[in-house]
């Protein structure tokens, strides 16, 4: 892609990177990875987390969306592998990438929204393609494997995929809802802590009604990402199913200006 950037318009195109970590067919090599160093920011505010060829927000290839065990109920199914290295979402937002998830069926036969292929689902003003675009570019979205589930997610006033500025020794105010097909398994609040370059999960709720609420409230002591993630109890085709917000970035106010 890097070779029709210069052509583009950032304000009406995007290039959003998908199965960034995925190696098909072979169980060793680079196959077709992703290096976040390569992607042109204002060209990917958002990334796929979730097809059915697996899911790309962490290298595990035992998880049961992994790449590995995507296909395994299929025997005539490509084998895909995960590939080692910093591939994966969690370590774009390590680097400091602003980057949204979404979800996709990339089932190359034009049915896409089945249950277990994934779905990009988006926050916007109305039911247009403009106001679609609009919400991806600005990343007020989330993803599903493909269940219609419903995310809410907030710090204090912002919203996914916005960044929040916030005076350092003041409080925050966390509020997550998820509303399923099924009933909850796990509710998570994580959260990637700038400091220490590390992942942790804050909040974690099991088993969880179908129409799961909570907030929560933390004093903010320095540069913070926070992500919700919910799975379901129900397997579908083999599939877990899951969903992923995208991420809220809280800032110290004094040292930084908003960014997009």
């Amino acid at each position: 892609m890097n070779a029709i950037w210069p052509e583009l318009d950032p304000e009406t195109t995007l290039t959003p990177p998908h199965h960034t970590g995925v190696n098909f067919g072979c169980p060793r090599g680079k196959g077709s990875a992703v290096v976040w160093e390569q992607e042109a920011p204002e060209f990917c505010p958002v990334a796929e987390i979730y097809s059915h060829h697996g899911f790309c927000e962490l290298y595990d290839p035992h998880h049961q969306l992994a790449y590995e065990t995507a296909r395994a109920h299929d025997p005539g199914g490509r084998v895909c592998g995960s590939v080692p290295g910093r591939h994966y979402l969690r370590d774009a937002w390590a680097m400091g990438r602003r980057i949204g998830v979404y979800g996709s069926s990339d089932d190359h036969q034009a049915q896409g929204g089945r249950r277990t292929q994934g779905v990009a689902a988006v926050w916007a003003a109305e039911l247009t393609r403009e106001s679609v675009f609009r919400a991806l570019q600005s990343r007020a979205c989330y993803a599903t494997t493909g269940e219609r589930i419903l995310l809410e997610f907030t710090v204090n006033e912002a919203g996914m995929g916005q960044e929040l500025a916030v005076e350092q020794d003041r409080e925050i105010v966390v509020r997550m809802a998820a509303y399923g097909t099924g009933d909850f398994t796990r509710a998570e609040l994580i959260m990637l802590d700038f400091a220490t370059g590390e992942y942790t999960t804050v909040i974690e709720e099991r088993p969880c009604a179908m129409d799961w609420r909570a907030s929560f409230t933390f004093d903010f002591t320095g540069d913070v990402m926070l992500y919700m993630r919910v799975t379901q109890a129900q397997m579908i085709r083999h599939r877990l199913p899951m969903a992923w917000s995208s991420p809220i970035w809280v800032v110290d106010a004094s040292r930084h200006a908003p960014t997009r």
